[in-house]
């Protein structure tokens, strides 16, 4: 997914040194609209009108303040590279990154308490914040090393973290509320829809510009903002299709997630843990105690699907199953 992203301009990674990262306590859930970031934490940001990337992470709030402003559609924090790779070392501790600036982390609890650069090694600061933050361990990372765990986490990136980075509004993704409802996480397919949804909004937009630009031919009204307006419109509406034409001729995520919702019954115990969807290949997860040939045989009858098996079952403490099946999706000339 981050190679089609990139390929397409849609994914920017923010650079270490141009952020400020600050961590708040998250006392119940809470769907946070860029407007009530603002209004609730911009007073936490060291500069003016900064830009706000956040996740939400357990009971933590975190929030990466930023200057420039970036336009597209997912925008992913570089510390938050290192942290991904560097929690799995599991251990409480301060890193030491010795890039271009030399890049300070803390980790403890699996949590990303801390994230800023110095110029050069300041050992008083390095053990102030250790002290701060109460952490034995101090572990130095060179350049080379965080250049290969930086790639490690970029390909790793999931579907769920590209979902929870993308910049766009959302509001619409009630259209499938029966099916999130029924998944246990979000999907590939969510992110795609959102970019159908992105560029379905922008063609609306084209008779409105079209009528602004008769307005300023009549009026000789030399309004570059208008121009401008109508040049990012165009280029805009340009990337979309691009992406749809090369990335999505050959299924239809909607109606195959719509299809899959339509699997199940309301009276049975299951639920769809895992979607993957990759060109004409699909692998769906599904929980239940049921016998998995039940949702074999309703897989085969979906019309997108031309072959459908059982790559395996794995049996859960609590006498549940995950039932993994592969799939091949039906390219459009064959439905």
């Amino acid at each position: 997914m981050y190679k089609i992203l990139s390929k397409y301009n849609f994914i920017t990674i923010l650079p270490f040194e141009d952020t400020f990262y600050y961590v708040a306590p998250l006392l119940k859930k809470i769907n946070f609209s860029k407007e009530l970031l603002r209004l609730n934490y911009v007073k936490y940001a060291p500069y003016k009108n900064p830009n706000i990337v956040s996740l939400t992470q357990n009971s933590s709030l975190m929030l990466w303040f930023y200057k420039v402003s970036i336009d597209t559609t997912v925008i992913v924090p570089e510390s938050y590279l290192a942290y991904k790779e560097l929690r799995t070392r599991q251990e409480d501790a301060l890193y030491v990154i010795h890039d271009t600036s030399i890049k300070i982390l803390i980790i403890k609890d699996s949590k990303l308490l801390s994230a800023f650069t110095l110029d050069a090694i300041d050992n008083n600061t390095i053990a102030l914040s250790m002290d701060e933050y109460q952490v034995s361990l101090r572990v130095d990372i060179e350049k080379l090393e965080y250049e290969g765990l930086k790639e490690r986490a970029l390909n790793s990136l999931s579907i769920q973290e590209f979902y929870k980075f993308n910049q766009l509004d959302l509001d619409k993704r009630s259209i499938f509320k029966k099916f999130v409802d029924k998944a246990s996480y979000p999907v590939s397919a969510m992110i795609i829809f959102a970019v159908l949804v992105s560029y379905i909004q922008s063609s609306v937009l084209k008779s409105q510009i079209n009528d602004l630009t008769q307005e300023y031919i009549q009026k000789k009204d030399k309004n570059k903002e208008i121009k401008k307006f109508i040049k990012e419109h165009n280029h805009q509406v340009k990337k979309w299709k691009v992406f749809i034409d090369e990335e999505l001729v050959y299924v239809e995520p909607i109606a195959i997630l719509d299809s899959l919702y339509n699997i199940f019954e309301e009276s049975e115990k299951a639920n769809l843990v895992d979607v993957s969807l990759s060109e004409n290949k699909m692998n769906v997860k599904i929980q239940t105690d049921m016998n998995p040939v039940i949702f074999l045989n309703r897989l085969n009858e979906v019309k997108y699907f031309s072959r459908v098996i059982i790559e395996n079952t794995h049996k859960q403490r609590n006498k549940t199953k995950i039932i993994s099946y592969d799939i091949d999706v039906k390219m459009l000339k064959e439905i």
